[in-house]
């Protein structure tokens, strides 16, 4: 029952103008349908919400009815498979205090039925915990089996000495080789300053300095401080807080200003930046300092929010742009690791598609029941196309240096959904869908910038069909002179005849001459 936003670019060419009614399918059921005037030649973005209702595997598809006036008319749809779940996305937010932010957040996880929260308040009432069906935990888990049941850990404004080495290269490794996500939301005592130059400081995608001793204490935050979206946020789905693009920049403008963003140095190069401060003195040589960032860290997501006062952005408007950003922000980075059902288990293939023929190279990373890698050299599996009873074997072996990675090639055989699977974990399948090759399909428009390019370098001319009545004056009278070669076979000329002619009669003549004598 989640709603969600199948983003589709259509290419077109010569069609600029015309209207043309695009549909949304999962399997054979139309969920979702629109108008499109198309702008021109070129690109058209079309956004179409879906509500799916039933969980399971699905074919979802996006196709254009075709015109009349279309020359070819089987590209005009694209699909790929889907998974719908019904399951909760399961949170653990750690926090020193209950501060503003806290406690917002917290109602706001408690509400949403789509989230399984759990809290641990370092200095909260412990009895807390002790209530029946309580949120609250006494302290954070510090067995990997119970931390890594969670989809995603949020790290408030708590003092990292309350955390041991252990605890946070759990928290490394249930990122990077578990897919799960850590955010942290930065506060005027500890984070992310306290942080540096521990295993979470690595993970988070901006990069800071110590804090001089004393800095915090008797500050004043009572100046609204101007943030920005960047040109990367305003695309980004986790930052949408409107459904056109133009209306979503106008909210992000209207929201009510902050008071209190931690000072950081830099986004990491392969971080994503989604908002910064806008005042360019506390910019650097790598630009505006990031707000909120996020990047892939290994296999799983991390996130930083530079400031505690998200909270403010519900004045004038309640609960509902709160709500809806801390929702996105929630389930794009938990989703991942919950649709990765089992977390001990991990396939991958290097594309999401693939044609009849090509090789299909999948990599698996593979736990025991207590997350301890695999060591087998290799690992049995099954490659089945669905509808079918009789499986492909397939071995997966391991990859060196790499414990518990494993690879295997296929070759895939025909049109149709593949599921690969092994047989350490072998509920777990990914899919694969083959498809038949159209490479002719692909692109069917005039390519007139090389026909350009063709024409230039022969020192020719280019013509649409339309300037066709230009093209009689335009053809240069001037003759050219073509030189060509013509071989003559020499042995057959009358020449060569009569010279071999006249040298056996000169023979023949000398030797007379001689024998007379």
């Amino acid at each position: 029952d989640d709603e969600l936003q199948v983003v589709t670019r259509i290419r077109s060419s010569g069609l600029g103008g015309q209207t043309v009614n695009v549909v949304a399918k999962l399997n054979d059921k139309v969920v979702g349908e629109k108008s499109v005037r198309l702008q021109g030649d070129g690109e058209d973005l079309v956004t179409i919400p879906i509500t799916p209702d039933t969980a399971g595997n699905y074919s979802l598809s996006v196709s254009v009815e075709p015109l009349a006036s279309e020359a070819v008319k089987d590209n005009n749809s694209q699909a790929q498979q889907v998974r719908v779940i019904d399951g909760k996305i399961k949170v653990l937010y750690v926090e020193q205090q209950p501060r503003w932010e806290f406690k917002y957040l917290q109602a706001m996880l408690m509400r949403d039925r789509r989230v399984d929260a759990k809290f641990v308040l370092i200095e909260g009432d412990k009895s807390l915990a002790q209530v029946k069906d309580s949120p609250y935990l006494e302290k954070i888990p510090e067995e990997k089996e119970e931390l890594f049941k969670f989809d995603l850990i949020i790290v408030g404004d708590i003092d990292p000495t309350l955390l041991s080495t252990t605890q946070m290269e759990t928290m490394e490794e249930f990122v990077s080789k578990f897919g799960g996500a850590v955010a942290m939301i930065a506060g005027k005592r500890y984070a992310p300053q306290k942080f540096l130059d521990t295993p979470l400081a690595g993970m988070m995608p901006v990069e800071w300095e110590a804090s001089p001793p004393g800095s915090g204490v008797g500050e004043k935050y009572d100046q609204p401080i101007d943030f920005e979206i960047t040109p990367a946020g305003r695309t980004n789905p986790l930052m949408r807080l409107a459904d056109g693009e133009a209306e979503n920049v106008r909210v992000w403008e209207n929201l009510a200003p902050i008071y209190y963003v931690a000072r950081v140095s830099r986004a990491k190069p392969a971080a994503e930046v989604l908002m910064v401060d806008a005042d360019p003195a506390k910019a650097t040589r790598f630009g505006k300092m990031p707000i909120i960032a996020t990047q892939q860290y290994g296999l799983g997501t991390t996130m930083f929010v530079g400031t505690d006062n998200m909270w403010r952005w519900r004045k004038n408007a309640g609960d509902v742009l709160y709500t809806r950003l801390w929702g996105q922000i929630i389930q794009r980075l938990a989703l991942p690791r919950l649709l990765g059902e089992s977390r001990r288990t991990q396939l991958v293939a290097d594309k999401k598609t693939y044609s009849v023929g090509d090789r299909v190279t999948v990599y698996a990373r593979l736990y025991t029941t207590g997350f301890k890698p695999i060591t087998d050299a290799t690992v049995r599996g099954t490659f089945k196309r669905e509808g079918e009873s009789e499986p492909m074997p397939v071995i997966l072996r391991q990859v060196p240096g790499q414990p518990g990675m494993y690879r295997a090639e296929i070759t895939a055989p025909s049109a149709g959904n593949f599921k690969l699977s092994v047989e350490t974990d072998p509920d777990v399948a990914l899919d694969l869908p083959v498809t038949e090759p159209k490479l002719e399909f692909a692109s069917t428009a005039m390519n007139e910038p090389l026909l350009r390019t063709v024409a230039e370098t022969s020192r020719g001319r280019f013509f649409r069909e339309e300037d066709l009545h230009l093209l009689p004056n335009s053809i240069d009278s001037r003759t050219d002179k073509i030189k060509s070669n013509i071989d003559v076979e020499v042995w057959s000329s009358p020449f060569f005849f009569l010279l071999m002619l006249l040298l056996a009669g000169a023979e023949w003549v000398l030797r007379k001459t001689s024998y007379l004598k």
